[in-house]
């Protein structure tokens, strides 16, 4: 059996930041959309402030959500005996969790801003936001359970696995197999270890790069103009 290849943490950890990040991000974006309409509404109704609290306490237990189950995952790392399966399967839970609250943040928060300006003015629509906004904190809640089953599961079914070096497509693609070798046996001074590759190669790795980056800015772009035109559509109205 050969050693545990360190790379494996690498997912490890990015499953851990990816529950956290993700649920805070469906949180934050819950509590933010969620005061605005509280604010907006508590000018006119400031007795109901209270009464309207409520989206914003359901998008912050979404936060606990994510800080649950990046303790988990921690708390199932072994620099030593961690293998490529547990890796993956940690990277799993921490985005099953971290999506689905995400997703569930946004919800809460649409909901609880039309739902506080709503409730101010026919109080008999208070029951129904609260029956939306249970059934938004449960994709959430969803996401948790599946969560931390893969997590808790994960170094029992993998215990008898053999500790293999990860080959997938994207690490090659990133990291050609110099490099890892290099950086395993800890030469990582590229000024005086030149890494000589093919050309092809270089022009591979920048155009998979360049177009990694490029989606991920329109996609940033996208959500901000979104959100911002709808502002302003709102002003306007």
């Amino acid at each position: 059996m050969q050693p545990c290849d360190p790379s494996s943490a690498f997912f490890g950890f990015m499953g851990v930041t990816s529950a956290l990040v993700f649920a805070n991000l469906g949180a934050a974006y819950g509590t933010a959309k969620s005061g605005v309409g509280i604010a907006s509404m508590g000018v006119m109704r400031p007795d109901m402030i209270m009464k309207s609290i409520i989206p914003v306490v359901m998008a912050g237990v979404l936060g606990i959500y994510g800080l649950i189950t990046a303790v988990i995952i921690n708390g199932k790392m072994d620099a030593a005996n961690y293998s490529a399966y547990s890796g993956y399967a940690h990277l799993g839970a921490g985005l099953t969790v971290g999506m689905s609250s995400l997703a569930a943040g946004l919800a809460i928060g649409i909901v609880g801003d039309a739902g506080v300006r709503a409730n101010a003015q026919q109080p008999r629509l208070f029951v129904g936001m609260i029956l939306i906004l249970i059934f938004a904190e449960a994709l959430g809640l969803y996401g948790l359970i599946v969560g931390l089953v893969v997590a808790s599961t994960a170094e029992g079914k993998g215990k008898g696995a053999w500790c293999t070096t990860i080959q997938s497509r994207a690490t090659d693609v990133l990291f050609d197999k110099t490099w890892k070798e290099r950086h395993r046996k800890g030469e990582n001074d590229y000024s005086k270890n030149m890494i000589a590759e093919p050309f092809e190669n270089q022009l591979m790795r920048f155009i998979f790069r360049s177009i990694a980056g490029a989606l991920a800015g329109l996609g940033i772009h996208a959500v901000v103009t979104r959100f911002t035109g709808s502002q302003k559509d709102r002003k306007t109205d």
